[in-house]
């Protein structure tokens, strides 16, 4: 163990200096750490009085950020619902509707409150001046569309004054400029007699129908816009498109009398004949030489006689349902064909030829629907090919019928209905189509990738078209001749009432 020397362990302590540091108990040091506390909770409670300050102000900021945006979306709101009613009177009462929900948007906090009122008064200025052009700018529409309206009138009418005050109500508002007026009241007389001709086209009489084609061919293109002259050329194409269909349904009508009433007495043969003259000297769609034609043929049914038949005509429509067969030509253009051969055979290879179309159109139409299914089954059903392939190759029965009673094969077959039936719609819609088969390929491509879901929900619309389609209800043998081959109708249960729908094979 270690000794020190005697001197050192009896040596006196240091001596302190005269300065007084602290009155504090040096073997404790608590009046230390509480003049440290104390300090220590004056700077928290200081920064917490801070920290409460900014947290509110961050609440009323919040607040007062929510409150505006429910300011703002009732006036957008209202402003949205306002343009779509069509009087200034209900956009009033949106309008009126809108500031009263501002009105009601406050909040507890009075400083809150302070600021929505301040914001109120700014906004309501700005919307109020919106609002105001929103009215005003419908009350210009609404006179605008009434100003329309009696400008159509006045030309149907041929009204020049009643066409000007309109025009001048435009201008007024400026819905027009003066330039433009003037350049209306110009063309006036022009577009007056197109209108009219307009409403003699489309009056299902075949008098004004023609009466209206006279006009147009009347009016000189040279006193004309070119505007005019477009207008003027698609009712001069659509009148005589009408001018013809009226004329085949006037001849259709007095070949088919001469044909029933072919057994008439001599008096009641020239009593009909004389009547068909009348008839034929009223109807507007025939050139001079095939009114001469058809005159003629009326005297060859008095005397018991019949028109002779070219045979080059003949046979260039027995070329073109050869043509149709092949699928060179369209249904629309082998009717074009038969049209131009009418005066040019007799009525009764006419009408011959044309129960010949009538029975191909439908038989063209399967052979088309036909090839769809053999492409569509390699897309869509590839299960029936491999079907028809264990049939060629002898398979046991058994395996067949387990294969066609699987899951798969059933889902094709389904897939296949509904493919059929649409393509059906697709022929039916427009069998005149030039794009028909490439429509019918991009069906199959389409349907290849539907669910059972989505096909089922295609089904649905068909049915409910099939629902609203109008089809003639047949109640005699000679009505049901009428028909063509492949036509829709209804038959009724002369017992129960009931009605049936048939198809004429």
């Amino acid at each position: 163990m270690a000794k020190f020397p005697i001197r050192y362990s009896q040596q006196a302590p240091p001596q302190q200096s005269g300065v007084v540091r602290s009155s504090v108990d040096v073997r404790t040091g608590e009046g230390l750490a509480g003049e440290s506390l104390a300090r220590a909770g004056e700077k928290l409670a200081g920064f917490g009085f801070e920290m409460m300050a900014k947290i509110q102000k961050a609440e009323d900021d919040v607040e007062f950020s929510a409150r505006k945006r429910e300011i703002d979306s009732y006036y957008s709101d209202g402003y949205v619902t306002a343009g779509e009613v069509g009087t200034p009177e209900a956009q009033i009462k949106i309008h009126t509707e809108v500031d009263k929900n501002v009105q009601s948007v406050s909040s507890r906090n009075s400083r809150v409150n302070t600021a929505l009122q301040i914001y109120k008064n700014n906004v309501a200025a700005q919307w109020g001046k919106t609002y105001g052009i929103q009215q005003l700018n419908l009350r210009k529409k609404n006179i605008g569309t009434q100003a329309d309206s009696n400008m159509q009138h006045a030309l149907t009418n041929g009204d020049l004054k009643g066409y000007t005050d309109a025009m001048n109500a435009k201008v007024s508002i400026g819905l027009a400029t003066p330039a433009q007026a003037k350049t209306a009241l110009e063309q006036f007389e022009n577009n007056s007699t197109l209108e009219q001709i307009k409403r003699q086209i489309f009056s299902n009489d075949p008098e004004q129908v023609g009466v209206g084609l006279e006009r147009l061919e009347k009016m000189n293109p040279k006193e004309m816009t070119s505007d005019q002259i477009v207008v003027r050329n698609k009712w001069s194409k659509v009148s005589k498109s009408q001018v013809k269909h009226n004329t085949d349904e006037v001849l259709n009508q007095m070949y088919t009398s001469m044909d029933k009433g072919s057994n008439l007495s001599p008096i009641d043969k020239q009593t009909a004949a004389d009547n068909m003259k009348r008839t034929l000297a009223a109807t507007k769609g025939l050139s001079r030489e095939d009114a001469k034609i058809v005159l003629k043929d009326i005297n060859l049914w008095v005397d018991g006689e019949e028109r002779e038949t070219n045979n080059n005509a003949y046979l260039s429509v027995r070329d073109a349902i050869g043509d149709f067969r092949l699928g060179a030509i369209t249904p629309k253009q082998l009717d074009a064909k038969l049209q131009s051969v009418r005066f040019k055979v007799s009525p009764k290879d006419f009408k011959s030829l044309g129960k010949d179309i009538e029975r191909e159109i439908p038989a063209r139409q399967s052979q088309i629907m036909a090839k769809a299914e053999k492409y569509a089954r390699q897309r869509i059903a590839p299960s029936q090919t491999l079907l028809q392939a264990m049939v060629s190759a002898g398979r046991d029965t058994a395996k067949i019928e387990a294969y066609m009673s699987g899951a798969k094969y059933q889902a094709d077959l389904q897939k296949m209905a509904h493919y059929t039936r649409a393509a059906e719609n697709l022929i039916a819609k427009d069998p005149d189509s030039a794009t028909l088969k490439e429509d019918l390929r991009k069906l199959a491509e389409e349907y290849a990738t539907k669910t059972p879901q989505q096909l089922g929900e295609i089904q649905a619309v068909f049915t409910r078209q099939d629902e609203t389609v109008e089809l003639p209800v047949v109640k005699t043998r000679e009505e049901a001749k009428e028909l063509r081959p492949g036509e829709w109708y209804y038959i009724i249960d002369p017992v129960t009432g009931k009605k049936y729908k048939a198809r004429k094979k």
